[in-house]
């Protein structure tokens, strides 16, 4: 993952140094209190189909806001860096109504399970908008980014004499490609959305979603809201993770 990551942070900055020159760059720092609805279910280590563990439904975790974090840069009008930041923890403790395996424990029918999902999610991608209108009103054009993943589950019987807990941490990064639209009807409203998906399919599904505005009450900082989709589905061999994150997003930036 690191390597990935490296070999396109070089990338990101050859590509974007390349079309400045006219004008200094824009710097943006932004942050965004999102908070999606959660569904999804897991599959850890030599669990079958049958054990496949529903996130809610099982373990009853909890839906959490996040708070994401946003650097990003335009070299010029129609070129943007990127790096996002987004850590997640999800919750829950449930009496549950089957016999679930996990890591090769069974936690049995009628036990009272807590469980945690921590993920962290980063993101840093370049896009060119080079289809735009001469006053650059609107720009439309490919956003090319390198997305990784790190997270852990765990599980735990909590009424058993010494309460038994199961931990995994797992890992994964990958490239996507997308299309990124940004429309300025006036200095002090703007409209932007994207949408991207895994250029190899062969290291599962994931697509990401979002739709937003914002509102300039001074020329340096802008009010941020919109609704933002992240879809999951990866598997690796017997392990399988399949989440659906969707929800409003709302946050400042600061214009440099």
């Amino acid at each position: 993952m690191r390597k990935l990551l490296l070999h396109t942070a070089i990338a990101v900055v050859v590509l974007g140094v390349l079309p400045a020159g006219q004008a200094s760059a824009e710097v943006v720092f932004e942050a965004r209190q999102w908070a999606p609805d959660l569904s999804g279910e897991i599959r850890l280590d030599g669990s079958n189909v049958i054990d496949t563990i529903d996130l809610t439904e099982d373990l009853g975790l909890q839906d959490d806001e996040a708070l994401e974090g946003r650097l990003l840069i335009r070299p010029s009008r129609r070129t943007l860096i990127r790096l996002g930041w987004t850590p997640l923890t999800m919750t829950g403790e449930e009496v549950i109504s089957r016999t679930i395996s996990f890591l090769g424990r069974d936690f049995e029918i009628s036990s009272r399970v807590a469980s945690e999902l921590e993920l962290e999610y980063g993101r840093l991608g370049f896009a060119w908008q080079f289809f735009s209108s001469g006053d650059g009103k609107y720009r439309i054009g490919p956003l090319v980014e390198a997305k990784g993943f790190r997270g852990t589950a765990t599980l735990s019987a909590l009424d058993l004499p010494v309460p038994a807990s199961e931990s995994e941490e797992f890992e994964a990064a990958f490239a996507s490609v997308g299309l990124i639209l940004d429309l300025e009807p006036s200095e002090r409203f703007h409209i932007f959305a994207e949408g991207s998906v895994l250029i190899d399919d062969s290291q599962g599904e994931v697509t990401e979603t979002e739709i937003g505005v914002r509102f300039f009450p001074a020329k340096a900082l802008a009010i941020v809201a919109g609704v933002r989709q992240l879809e999951i589905d990866a598997e690796d061999q017997n392990d399988q993770l399949k989440m659906d994150l969707e929800g409003v997003f709302a946050g400042i930036s600061v214009h440099f």
